[in-house]
């Protein structure tokens, strides 16, 4: 009697522990060395747009996005304009300088909203997807 209470013990034991169900864990978020994402922003004649903000934004999915230094790129800042979803997180936020270029470094492998312009000028909206210590160079171009 007390060999069938030891083994009905082992074997309720592996059951409840999943003894057998050894599958790897699914990742989720991509990993590895932060990227960099320059550019230059241009107008719709083709020319740097300076002073022109440029947004960079993550899926609220994403739960933190960290920078190369350990700290974290993510932040709470509402995204804005609601055109860019309002369930979008602004990641970084920033303008052109004076010949239309920006650089946003320190950038989680992932995907992100990138998006440019201001109403007189026009706007750029484009996905992009950042690899492990990828530089991105992304076109963009003004539309209105």
């Amino acid at each position: 009697m007390e060999l069938r209470w030891s083994y009905l013990i082992v074997l309720l034991g592996g059951l409840l522990c999943g003894c057998g169900d050894d599958d790897a864990p699914v990742e989720t978020t991509p990993t590895g060395p932060p990227g960099v994402i320059e550019a230059v922003v241009k107008d719709t004649n083709n020319t740097p747009a300076r002073r022109v903000e440029v947004r960079l934004l993550a899926d609220p999915k994403t739960e933190v996005i960290p920078s190369g230094d350990g700290g974290a790129l993510l932040n709470t800042e509402p995204a804005r304009p609601s055109t860019e979803g309002a369930n979008m997180v602004m990641v970084k936020k920033l303008k052109t300088d004076d010949y239309g270029k920006f650089r946003i470094p320190d950038v989680a492998p992932g995907k992100y909203l990138l998006s440019a312009g201001v109403p007189q000028t026009g706007y750029s909206r484009q996905w992009i997807e950042v690899q492990p210590g990828q530089t991105l160079t992304p076109t963009i171009k003004l539309a209105r």
